[in-house]
C-alpha cells in the first residue's frame, strides 16, 4: 500500500517469504475502488442495489485496515526478532506514513487551512488544535485513516506484550460495536459518543473502529495463522463464506468482520504470478484513496448547481476515470529524477 522509504529503522537482516502478494494488491485496489464509492454516494439512490451491496461497501475501510497491519506485523512477528529489531520495523512503517500524511497535507495546503480554520487561531491555539487535528482528528479528507493506522497499530503493538491472541481482540471489538452501532443504544448509553463526536471527530472515523480490524491482522500475521491459512486447500470454501455473511448481513445482522476474513483469507490465497500490473495496482490504490476526495471537493466548489457531479453513479465513474489517470500519470512521472518526490505520495 505505500511505498519504500530507505530511512534506516530497519534491520535490513530481515527477510520475509512471500514478500509480494499479488492478490493482496488486487484486494486493496478493488478496496479503494469501493471507497470511492462511499463518498460518491455511488448507488445511495438506488434502494434495492444499495441494501444489497452496503454490506460490501462498508467492508472497504476495515480491509484496508486489515492488510495494512498484517503486512507490518507479518515482519514484526518473526520468531527471535529482538524488541530493538520489533521497534524498527514499526518505526520505519509509522515514518512512510508520516511522509505520506505531509505530502497530501502539504498538496492540499490551502483548502487545509480554509476548512480548519488555523488563521483565525491564536499561536499557541493553532500549534495544539494542529497538532490534535493530525493525531485524532484530520487536517485533509480522509486523513483520519492514516492517523488511526499508525495510533492502532503502536497500540496493539504494546497491548500484545501483555495480552496473548485469543484476548487482544476482545475490548476493541465491543469498542469497535459500540462506536457502529451506538445509534441504535438508548439515549443514555450514547452520551460518550456525542461527546466524542461533538469535540473530536465522528467516532467511525478514529482509532476506535481501527483497533478492532488492527488486532484483527495482527492475529492472522501470527505465523502459525499464515501456515494454516496457505494450508487450506479450496478457496471455494472462502468464497461461499463470503457469500453467506453477505446475505446474511443484508436481511439479519452485521456480519462484516466474517465477510472480511472470508475475503481476505481468499486473496491471500490467490497464486497469481507476480506481474508488474500487481504493483501498479498496490501504488495505485493509496493514490485513489487520497485522490478522490480532491476530485469531489473540487466538483463541489466549482459545480455546485450540477447533480451529477455532486453524487451518485455518474460522479463514481467521473472520479474513477479521473483517479486512475492521475495514478497512472503519478506513477509515470515519479521514474524522472524531476519528479522523484513523487514516490512519497504513495
Amino acid at each position: 500500500m505505500l511505498a519504500c522509504c530507505n530511512i534506516g529503522f530497519m534491520d535490513k537482516n530481515i527477510t520475509i517469504n512471500r514478500k509480494v502478494i499479488p492478490g493482496l494488491d488486487v484486494l486493496k485496489f478493488s478496496m479503494a475502488l469501493l471507497i470511492v464509492a462511499i463518498h460518491s454516494e455511488a448507488v445511495n439512490n438506488i434502494p434495492i442495489i444499495y441494501e444489497a451491496l452496503n454490506p460490501i461497501i462498508m467492508s472497504a475501510v476495515p480491509m484496508f485496515f486489515v492488510v495494512s497491519s498484517f503486512l507490518l506485523f507479518r515482519k514484526m512477528r518473526q520468531d527471535q526478532l529482538t524488541f530493538k529489531q520489533e521497534r524498527g520495523i514499526l518505526l520505519h512503517f509509522t515514518w512512510r506514513l508520516f511522509l505520506l500524511y505531509i505530502f497530501w497535507m502539504v498538496v492540499q495546503f490551502p483548502l487545509v487551512i480554509h476548512t480548519r480554520q488555523y488563521l483565525n487561531m491564536d499561536f499557541l491555539e493553532l500549534i495544539y488544535n494542529f497538532l490534535f487535528d493530525i493525531a485524532f482528528r484530520s487536517t485533509f479528507h480522509g486523513a483520519w485513516f492514516f492517523s488511526a493506522l499508525i495510533v492502532g497499530t503502536w497500540l496493539i503493538y504494546f497491548s500484545s506484550k501483555i495480552l496473548k491472541d485469543k484476548t487482544i481482540w476482545i475490548l476493541p471489538l465491543f469498542i469497535a460495536l459500540y462506536t457502529y452501532h451506538a445509534d441504535e443504544l438508548p439515549s443514555y448509553y450514547q452520551v460518550v459518543w456525542l461527546w466524542y463526536h461533538e469535540h473530536v471527530i465522528n467516532p467511525q472515523n478514529s482509532f476506535f473502529v481501527a483497533l478492532f480490524w488492527i488486532s484483527i491482522g495482527f492475529i492472522l500475521a501470527k505465523p502459525t495463522t499464515i501456515k494454516k491459512i496457505e494450508e487450506l486447500r479450496s478457496n471455494y470454501i472462502m468464497g461461499g463464506g463470503f457469500c453467506v455473511a453477505w446475505i446474511l448481513s443484508i436481511v439479519l445482522i452485521d456480519l462484516r468482520i466474517f465477510m472480511v476474513l472470508s475475503l481476505f483469507v481468499f486473496f491471500y490465497n490467490w497464486r497469481l504470478e507476480n506481474k508488474p500490473i500487481y504493483k501498479m495496482m498496490r501504488q495505485s490504490s493509496i493514490l485513489i484513496f487520497t485522490l478522490h476526495f480532491i476530485f469531489i471537493g473540487i466538483f463541489r466548489v466549482l459545480f455546485p448547481n450540477i447533480d451529477l457531479l455532486q453524487h451518485g453513479l455518474i460522479l463514481y465513474l467521473v472520479l474513477i476515470i479521473l483517479c486512475l489517470l492521475s495514478s497512472l500519470t503519478i506513477l509515470k512521472l515519479k521514474n524522472y529524477k524531476a519528479f522523484s518526490w513523487l514516490k512519497y505520495s504513495f
